[in-house]
């Protein structure tokens, strides 16, 4: 595998602090899709490439073949098909665009202001399952759902369930939210 520059990673990932372009990795969605993943920012390396979990070390193209969701194992040039891929129509986007070594560099704001356009993004495109890729996103969501001023009022979301996981209560057919009622 060839391997960029240092030195030309840093400036193709500066451009994108200084906000010369919108996004260092795109979206992929389409209307109806079965799944949509929903990372935590794209890395350095997938930001250099423009691609969704493009570095060596990142086994999400792994792990959604193992899961038997795509037919077969994809790479990170084709996140791009996602969209159109049979058996399932797959989506790809992030909470927060802005690229970074380690997700921890993210201020807990940029992952916060990622949840409205999520929301807009379930609305708009009506995937049939959200998936977080990562615990702390699904901590984020929850978190910010459950400030009203936020979002305006939670239970008029009206997200479908699939995207309320954990926090959907099937027995009430309501949302919970671990924050307001103690639970975790």
């Amino acid at each position: 595998m060839v391997r960029a520059p240092k030195a030309q990673t840093s400036r193709v990932v500066s451009r994108f602090f200084a906000g010369e372009a919108s996004l260092a990795v795109p979206d992929y969605l389409a209307s109806n899709l079965d799944v949509l993943f929903c990372g935590i920012n794209p890395g350095t390396r997938s930001a250099a490439q423009g691609r969704h979990y493009a570095h060596p070390s990142n086994h999400f193209y792994q792990c959604v073949h193992a899961a038997g969701i795509t037919s077969e194992l994809l790479t990170p040039e084709h996140d791009v098909m996602f969209p159109t891929l049979a058996p399932h129509a797959l989506g790809l986007t992030n909470l927060a665009h802005r690229p970074t070594r380690r997700s921890e560099q993210l201020r807990t704001q940029e992952l916060e202001c990622g949840v409205p356009a999520l929301v807009h993004k379930v609305r708009q495109y009506k995937p049939r399952v959200v998936c977080f890729v990562g615990k702390q996103i699904g901590r984020v969501f929850e978190k910010v759902l459950a400030k009203k001023h936020c979002l305006g009022d939670a239970a008029t979301l009206h997200l479908p369930r699939s995207v309320l996981g954990f926090w959907f209560d099937r027995s009430s057919g309501t949302k919970t939210f671990p924050a307001q009622d103690g639970g975790g």
